[in-house]
């Protein structure tokens, strides 16, 4: 997990993603406990569909290592 991943852009993400350095699920989860951090705060989401999400993220990860049908948001 890393802070700068909140002041990454989309680029950066997706070449970290690219390279390995992290997985999707790893991001999906740090992002899911910052919200879980500032939510009570912010009461910013209606909705968070945390299983969902790890379940796109882990798709992602396994198009990643087959480098099959990525797209820019893929990384």
């Amino acid at each position: 997990m890393s802070q700068a991943w909140l002041e990454a852009g989309i680029d950066s993400l997706g070449e970290g993603l690219r390279k390995r350095e992290f997985s999707s699920v790893e991001l999906t989860q740090f992002f899911f406990k910052f919200i879980a951090s500032i939510d009570p705060k912010i009461k910013a989401f209606i909705a968070v569909t945390e299983e969902n999400a790890l379940s796109q993220a882990k798709a992602a990860d396994e198009r990643l290592a087959k480098k099959d049908r990525l797209t820019a948001l893929t990384g």
